[in-house]
């Protein structure tokens, strides 16, 4: 009888990313059944994590084709166009198609940077959630005029937190540009924290259209749109979530009393010192 031991060698040598069937349980010893499970659970998800990754390059893809396409357009009408005013009009078009592929290129880079993350430990930077808030809504007020939209901030004068910075700003400027992306114009988009017993609540409330609650569960998934919706690329709101898992938090929706959509971040009061430890 061939070895056990040699026999799983053998088995995982003929196995790889790409084909990883699992092992035949019959062919070895029945005090064998726990590890060869195990192992059995562990090519099941290479494989889901390899599936996965291939659809979302495929995705990616697909993405960046439209605003790329547009860009050639858009270039091609410039470049051969006589009309001063016909030429300018391709330009405006351009840097619109190049701004909509540097935010999707900005986009599938903070995808990939919060996987990896995701496996490390909470991050403990001592931070001011309030102070992000402040400097969010300023970078999101040229938007918010251009399009006619009260943006407002209500928050005490600091909010600290144990934190990754770089990602709760992500977080921050994620939900402000998709509200003010579709709240109509001559509405308003508040910025709300509080403090609650354990925890901190941030909540990013609008008065545009909302989404049917039929599609609550599916908002955080990759590439995924409102119906009707046009407009985004899908991945603000996977990557919002991404970054409630990485602090440890939740995040759920609501209507907005009147209309709209409300978006609740809640995450845990830690200190820097416990958040160290833990």
């Amino acid at each position: 009888m061939t070895d056990p031991a040699l026999q799983l060698c053998a088995d995982l040598a003929a196995r790889s990313a790409r084909q990883a069937w699992p092992l035949d349980a019959t062919a070895y010893p029945a005090d064998w059944a726990q590890p060869v499970d195990s192992i059995n659970r562990l090519l099941a998800d290479m494989a889901q994590q390899l599936d996965a990754h291939q659809r979302f390059i495929a995705e990616a893809a697909h993405e960046l084709r439209t605003p790329l396409a547009a860009i050639q357009l858009y270039a091609d009408i410039a470049t051969a166009e006589n009309d001063p005013q016909t030429c300018q009009q391709a330009l405006r078009h351009l840097q619109e198609a190049v701004a909509r592929s540097t935010r999707l290129c900005q986009q599938l880079l903070d995808h990939s940077r919060l996987q990896v993350l995701l496996g490390e430990k909470r991050p403990c930077a001592a931070i001011d959630l309030s102070a992000l808030a402040r400097e969010a809504v300023i970078a999101h007020e040229a938007l918010a005029f251009r399009r006619h939209i009260d943006l407002g901030l209500q928050a005490p004068a600091s909010t600290p937190l144990c934190g990754d910075a770089a990602a709760l700003s992500t977080l921050l400027n994620n939900l402000l540009n998709n509200a003010l992306q579709h709240a109509p114009e001559q509405s308003a988009v508040d910025v709300r924290i509080e403090s609650l017993p354990g925890r901190t609540r941030l909540s990013v409330v609008d008065h545009g259209p909302g989404i049917a609650e039929s599609e609550w569960p599916q908002v955080f998934r990759l590439f995924w749109r409102a119906s009707g919706k046009n407009g985004g690329h899908g991945l603000g709101l996977t990557i919002v979530q991404h970054i409630v898992s990485l602090h440890r938090g939740r995040i759920d929706l609501a209507h907005t009393p009147g209309g709209g959509l409300t978006v609740r971040v809640e995450l845990p009061q830690q200190t820097f010192s416990e958040a160290a430890i833990s």
